[in-house]
């Protein structure tokens, strides 16, 4: 064309033949510039200019051009190695795409899934795209478990809550005959695409690659114990459910971690003091020892307020469905109030021992002698405010 207006339209139409013809496989562009550096470096910026040039010039493209390069671009920005600022603009491509509402090439996410080098997940939101397949029927079928059990060993330590919760959410949808709950792509906030937009057609991945499907392949132990502490730590007990699900799924054992987890997740959770007694009741039940340190933690959260402290004596012996009196439940109360210096509240909760024909134990009399040392404490520093100048 003539003038600039054709310039950039010839570019444009330039760009979009040359990914057409270089990006019908991911990392096949990337491949090609690297293989035109002297060395690794000097390539890998070579490609992040070219990738950035070309992501650039596509934003004004035709919609139909974006739909079909957008995807492989991103997919080849994720192929360059030891570069996090490609990985930062493939997901600044894949946050654009999701924003505008993209049709989904499942095939395409799939690949990324499969293909991309997990080192960059917190560059990239793999858990998004996770999320986006677990949520298509025909997708999951292509999911490979060991890649997801990868992408949730890559979040570790845990404290993205969205991003992990998303991701053993999927893994246990990929389980399911149909998926836990819709997708709507764009915001996380229930905006769901038009009819219209969901009907776009999308040009198919041309590359027959197989996805194997490991079902039988789970998370281990100790990396459920892990995000169980993550969610206890954070007070998120939806986090902790959802490992206590997959260690189910999984074959494992309750250990007595994920029972401390769970209870102390609760306890820092609001209005879920009946769930605290009721995990504390099967964790007796399992013949799982409370230690000292669960019960003073526990102690702390629920001793906050005095209110707080009668309300949870309230729900032990008003018989809180799941609930249970027992020797750990009530020596929380016995805790919360020794560590208050309640003195007459915890001979009343003592009492409750002979009352239900419970065995205290020795935590049981030290939480006592606490709560008589706390209250002489609080009475001999409260006579000493009192006192004169000349009584001192």
């Amino acid at each position: 064309g003539s003038g600039a207006d054709g310039e950039v339209g010839l570019v444009l139409d330039l760009d979009a033949r040359a990914l057409y013809n270089c990006c019908e496989s991911p990392g096949t562009y990337a491949h090609r510039l690297r293989k035109r550096g002297t060395a690794d470096q000097t390539a890998n910026a070579s490609i992040l200019d070219s990738i950035c040039y070309l992501g650039d010039t596509l934003i004004n493209a035709p919609p139909e051009t974006q739909h079909y390069c957008l995807p492989r671009l991103m997919a080849s920005a994720l192929t360059v190695r030891s570069q996090s600022a490609a990985w930062t603009y493939a997901a600044d491509i894949f946050w654009h795409m999701d924003e505008q509402r993209f049709p989904i090439d499942s095939r395409m996410y799939n690949h990324i899934m499969c293909n991309s080098t997990f080192r960059s997940t917190p560059h990239f939101p793999f858990w998004k795209v996770l999320k986006v397949l677990s949520h298509d029927v025909e997708a999951r079928k292509r999911v490979d478990m060991c890649d997801v059990i990868q992408l949730l060993l890559n979040h570790f330590p845990y404290t993205d809550a969205v991003a992990t919760k998303t991701v053993m959410r999927s893994m246990l949808s990929l389980h399911q005959p149909e998926p836990i709950e819709d997708y709507n792509h764009g915001d996380d906030d229930g905006n769901a695409a038009t009819e219209e937009e969901e009907t776009i057609s999308f040009p198919s991945f041309d590359d027959d690659v197989s996805f194997p499907l490991n079902c039988n392949a789970h998370g281990d132990r100790g990396v459920l114990q892990a995000v169980a502490y993550a969610g206890a730590a954070a007070g998120d007990p939806d986090m902790v459910l959802m490992a206590w699900d997959l260690a189910d799924q999984a074959g494992h054992s309750p250990s007595a971690e994920m029972y401390e987890s769970t209870v102390t997740a609760f306890s820092r959770a609001r209005l879920q003091d009946h769930n605290v007694f009721a995990a504390l009741c099967e964790m007796e039940e399992a013949e799982i020892p409370v230690s000292r340190a669960l019960i003073e933690s526990v102690s702390t959260q629920i001793g906050f307020t005095p209110g707080r402290i009668k309300n949870a004596r309230f729900i032990l012996t008003n018989g809180t469905e799941g609930t249970a009196i027992t020797t750990a439940s009530l020596n929380v109360i016995m805790a919360a109030l020794g560590g208050r210096g309640d003195t007459e509240g915890s001979f009343e909760t003592f009492a409750l021992f002979e009352q239900y024909g419970i065995e205290p134990n020795a935590d049981t009399y030290a939480y006592m002698l606490e709560s008589l040392a706390t209250y002489r404490t609080a009475e001999q520093n409260k006579g000493e405010e009192d006192s004169s100048p000349e009584d001192v």
